[in-house]
């Protein structure tokens, strides 16, 4: 039986293009021809404890510190996200969906009574209460225009809100939103 075994061995070594005698090794593609950049990827927050598809040729970024519009790529535990499609560098407003934490603030509706009209002019307005991946939130809807934004959506979390807001209406960022969850480590 150990011969057998042996015999199939050196077979499949010297049909892979190998060679006990030479020394040679077997060629393996690189990591990199794995990825498959037609698929979604994953973006993790574990500092707010939530993932999302990222669409296909759409990355994540924040905000470089003190410089308006840098941006830089997402980390793990950045307290405000952008998401853009892939080659946007100045990180100006357009096709962009923007999730933001407020540390410390302890009731959407609270916040949004304070600050919706920043998004959505005051005869827009209309909050709708909702589960949003599994929790408590408060949606508005907007007409999508330069003072009216598309969607807002904000969420009560034990470290204060996280608000989630679209501009305008982009279709690859439905499946952000279909495929938002909140996650424990």
């Amino acid at each position: 039986m150990r011969l057998t075994i042996s015999i199939l061995s050196i077979l499949v070594l010297f049909g892979m293009g190998c060679s006990a005698s030479t020394g040679s090794s077997v060629q393996l593609p690189s990591a990199d021809s794995f990825i498959d950049d037609s698929l979604e990827r994953p973006y993790v927050n574990g500092n707010l404890g939530y993932r999302f598809d990222q669409p296909v040729g759409h990355n994540t970024y924040s905000r470089v510190a003190g410089a308006a519009n840098k941006l830089k790529p997402a980390t793990f535990s950045d307290s405000n996200v952008l998401l853009f499609e892939e080659g946007v560098e100045n990180g100006l407003p357009g096709n962009e969906l923007i999730i933001q934490h407020f540390e410390g603030e302890r009731s959407a509706h609270e916040w949004l009574s304070k600050h919706l009209f920043e998004f959505i002019p005051q005869t827009d307005a209309v909050l709708r209460p909702g589960k949003f991946a599994d929790k408590d939130a408060l949606f508005v809807r907007g007409a999508g225009t330069f003072d009216s934004y598309y969607r807002v959506v904000a969420v009560t979390l034990d470290s204060g809100i996280l608000l989630i807001t679209q501009p305008v209406r982009y279709e690859p960022f439905e499946q952000v939103i279909d495929t938002f969850e909140f996650i424990t480590f």
